[in-house]
């Protein structure tokens, strides 16, 4: 009995010894990865979509990282290729844990807005423990190409796109200000009809009217009154109801892929250089509402532009002499 209780308590003895030179071992190893010194190792960058990804679509850059084991991942600071933008917030996760160490897959969204050839980013990875300590990691994101089309097939017409109004405060005047012009409309036709001696007034063009109202939307965006994403937006909303009015397009019953597929036909009125405008306009457009482009006043004054380009090189007089 006595042989038995001895051999109980050496191995009691020997469980706490290695049970304390365990926890020894773990502690200095833990005061280790709190020092200075300690760092964190990029062991796989993300790599590239071999196939392309889809205009507008989005995808993850999945990054391995290695970390001290007392450290957190807080987040990251992305700046993507040109022509692609961050799609979400960066996470992190922990795949495994090692002596020491965690192995981190840290996920960075991604969504491209342009097609073609898209560049390297960048990526800064943040790292937090609990005494304030930070350890940053720089990684590059990968480039890729991006290719036409879209998540949900295809595209709407950019005359379908959601213009965010106004803020509410604005409203009322909005409304003062619309009431006012439609009064001011009423005086003055009844005046030029007066002094035309009940003559008909003078029939504003396709043309005057889109050139008309491409100065109305930069004077509304000078002054304040529009923001370039709705500016965008009613441009071609100008530009739809002027191809309808010009040459009888039906764009608002057709996708952007239609109605470029018919402007490509051979009784098109419009040449090849119009048309490459018009696939360039209606992409960025679509892009401002499916991709959530954000716009800015030199895209839009870069749109405009064109825009009016197009309208004065497609007048009845202008195509008489072109041709």
């Amino acid at each position: 009995m006595q042989r038995l209780i001895r051999i109980a308590v050496t191995l009691i003895v020997i469980l706490l010894i290695a049970a304390a030179t365990v926890s020894a071992l773990m502690w200095r190893e833990y005061r280790k990865c709190e020092t200075v010194t300690a760092e964190a190792e990029l062991l796989a960058p993300a790599p590239a979509p071999e196939k392309g990804v889809a205009l507008a679509s989005k995808f993850n850059c999945v990054f391995r990282i290695r970390t001290p084991w007392s450290y957190r991942f807080t987040g990251a600071d992305i700046t993507a290729g040109k022509g692609s933008q961050e799609a979400g917030t960066a996470a992190g996760t922990v795949e495994k844990r090692k002596w020491g160490k965690l192995l981190w897959s840290v996920f960075v969204p991604i969504q491209a807005y342009a097609d073609g050839k898209i560049p390297e980013g960048k990526a800064v990875f943040h790292f937090l423990n609990g005494d304030g300590r930070e350890l940053t990691l720089s990684a590059k994101l990968p480039g890729f190409t991006s290719i036409p089309g879209a998540p949900d097939g295809e595209l709407k017409i950019a005359d379908a796109m959601e213009i965010i109004p106004p803020a509410k405060q604005y409203r009322k005047w909005i409304f003062a200000a619309v009431i006012a012009i439609l009064i001011i409309g009423f005086v003055t036709w009844l005046i030029l009809r007066r002094k035309n001696g009940g003559a008909s007034v003078h029939t504003i063009l396709p043309w005057e009217q889109a050139l008309n109202s491409i100065s109305e939307l930069r004077k509304l965006l000078s002054d304040g009154k529009e923001t370039p994403e709705t500016a965008v937006g009613r441009l071609t909303d100008v530009v739809r109801c002027y191809l309808e009015n010009r040459f009888g397009f039906r764009a608002e019953h057709q996708t952007t892929r239609e109605f470029l597929r018919e402007l490509d036909q051979d009784n098109s009125p419009l040449d090849l250089e119009k048309r490459g405008f018009l696939r360039d306009f209606l992409s960025s457009a679509d892009m401002v509402k499916f991709a959530k482009l954000p716009a800015d006043r030199s895209l839009f004054e870069h749109a405009a532009g064109k825009a009016e380009e197009l309208v004065r090189n497609t007048t009845i007089e202008n195509t008489e002499k072109k041709q």
